[in-house]
């Protein structure tokens, strides 16, 4: 399970091509993009990089909703030349492509197994639609052969094409950064497949919630594809990471619903991240999770579900409890962290005096980890004083 994140393409150092229309997308230049789409320029090849990344790709990350919904217009009109077919993508042929060697060999209807493929003339209007097969007919076929060429250029339209290195849909993009209009026009349109999974094992529903979209996580469970969503312990994590208090209590409150008692939920392990302290990775509940992250609501406005002190006591692996981890915490910013501890430590005071396997308290952590004048000492000492009345157990 991994954190959500995404790796934006905003600069030129991404694109080695030449073409017009990757720059203007990475400039952000709405009009230039629009002049060039009335002058039929090619959306859809992709660059000269390694990765072959597409005009979409950079308009996806340019946070320019107007700017994808330029391309966007273009794909959807385009693929509804597949409407009445099974086909969710398909070659493009663009009039430099349409030689008389492939229309020679395109068929106007489908066989057992064939490419669609889209005969583009301009940026307006439906392209028509043929097919190429993949079972050669006699060795005079060259059908292979012009997939193959058309494959190559990397021209086609494909709702579903994962757009760059961690392998993200436009639908995954779309939640990220919460572009609202493509969002629910790729989340109506049939042709996109709302549960796909990036390179990290990340479907939508997964972005939806690691990045605090609620509007999209309360659309995409009401479809058939997240039926049995609330049988997947990753959606807590990520609610947990995400540290959106809301979204959590109602995904807890539905895995709850579903006969999951709270010890169940408490047992799920995650991993929890404290790399400025600990390099490797170790694992742990929810609790440490929100411990860990930069949200401090969960502490200072709890979700009320009444679990018992044994469940905010449990250790993770490396034998810290929530409160170890809150004090080590570097991502949170030092004021809401000592109201965090305060509200914590005000709660369930009993973590002040547990130790982790070292036998160390979570003011031993403040000790030697305070970069902020003492302050953090200071408070964590006043609160352990009041639970720890044994001076040698403070100073050991």
């Amino acid at each position: 399970m991994n954190k959500i994140y995404v790796i934006p393409y905003t600069n030129n150092e991404k694109c080695n091509s030449k073409s017009e229309i990757h720059n203007w997308c990475i400039l952000n230049n709405v009009e230039k993009l629009k002049e060039l789409i009335d002058q039929n320029t090619d959306i859809y090849s992709c660059d000269d990089s390694k990765e072959k990344i597409s005009p979409m790709t950079f308009a996806m990350h340019s946070k320019n909703e107007a700017l994808i919904l330029l391309l966007l217009d273009i794909y959807e009109r385009d693929l509804s030349a597949l409407d009445e077919t099974e086909f969710k993508k398909a070659l493009i042929a663009y009039p430099k492509d349409q030689t008389e060697e492939l229309l020679k060999h395109c068929k106007k209807e489908p066989t057992s197994k064939c490419v669609p493929v889209l005969l583009k003339n301009d940026n307006q209007s439906v392209p028509k639609l043929v097919y190429l097969s993949k079972i050669l007919e006699n060795k005079d076929d060259l059908s292979l052969t012009l997939i193959k060429k058309l494959t190559t250029k990397k021209s086609f339209v494909d709702l579903n094409y994962k757009v760059d290195d961690q392998k993200n849909t436009l639908l995954h993009l779309a939640i990220y950064y919460r572009y609202w209009s493509v969002f629910f026009r790729l989340l109506h349109n049939p042709k996109v497949d709302k549960k796909l999974e990036n390179s990290l094992g990340q479907n939508q529903l997964h972005f939806a919630i690691g990045s605090k979209f609620s509007v999209g996580f309360h659309q995409l469970i009401d479809l058939p594809e997240y039926k049995r969503w609330i049988e997947n312990p990753s959606y807590i994590y990520q609610a947990a990471v995400s540290g959106k208090r809301h979204l959590f209590g109602f995904i807890l409150g539905e895995f709850l619903d579903l006969g999951k008692t709270k010890d169940e939920v408490v047992n799920y392990k995650f991993p929890v991240n404290l790399y400025f302290h600990y390099p490797n990775e170790i694992e742990g509940n929810f609790f440490h999770v929100f411990a860990a992250g930069k949200d401090s609501e969960f502490f200072t406005n709890p979700v009320n579900y009444k679990f018992t002190k044994e469940h905010y006591n449990s250790k993770a692996s490396n034998g810290m409890t929530m409160l170890h981890i809150l004090v080590l915490n570097s991502e949170m910013n030092l004021k809401s962290k000592i109201n965090a501890i305060k509200k914590l430590c005000e709660s369930q005071p009993q973590l002040l005096s547990i130790k982790d396997d070292e036998g160390q308290l979570p003011l031993h952590y403040a000790a030697y980890n305070d970069t902020h004048g003492h302050n953090l000492y200071k408070i964590l000492h006043k609160l352990t004083t009041k639970v720890v009345v044994d001076e040698k157990e403070l100073f050991s």
